[in-house]
């Protein structure tokens, strides 16, 4: 029965763990430039920034209007900005206040999410690994 409670336990971990973890993306702040000045994210990641000298903001928007969206002091350490968990595929400019009439710009694109497994998946796979620990399963099909 322990190796029957553990092989369950194995398998609820490995669901959880199979869902997509967040991510994040370091840009750094390099003179009048953002390194790299374009990262592809997903929903959920973070977009951190790391300041390496001056006075600089990251600001979104397309250069050189705020959209409101975030609008961060680079002045030291980092900054970051988590992408909401339902933002949708596109793209998201942003730039430096004082500094994007020479260029300072970059971009975040965000991609689709992977889908979710459903459930009958979830259940093939959980359904398949006690069959194999605890020996034999009937299955029957409806015919459709």
């Amino acid at each position: 029965m322990r190796i029957r409670n553990f092989l369950l336990a194995g398998i609820l971990s490995l669901a959880v763990a199979g869902a997509a973890s967040a991510a994040t993306h370091v840009v750094t702040q390099s003179g009048l430039s953002f390194s790299p000045p374009n990262v592809d994210v997903l929903p959920g990641d973070t977009v951190q920034w790391v300041h390496t000298g001056g006075i600089h903001t990251v600001t979104s928007g397309t250069p050189c209007t705020s959209d409101g969206r975030f609008d961060m002091a680079l002045t030291s350490g980092t900054v970051q900005y988590v992408i909401p968990g339902g933002e949708p595929a596109g793209t998201i400019p942003y730039f430096c206040t004082p500094h994007c009439a020479v260029g300072m710009t970059g971009t975040i694109t965000v991609g689709e999410p992977e889908p979710i497994p459903t459930v009958s998946e979830w259940g093939l796979a959980a359904m398949s690994l006690l069959v194999l620990v605890a020996g034999t399963a009937v299955v029957r099909f409806r015919p459709a």
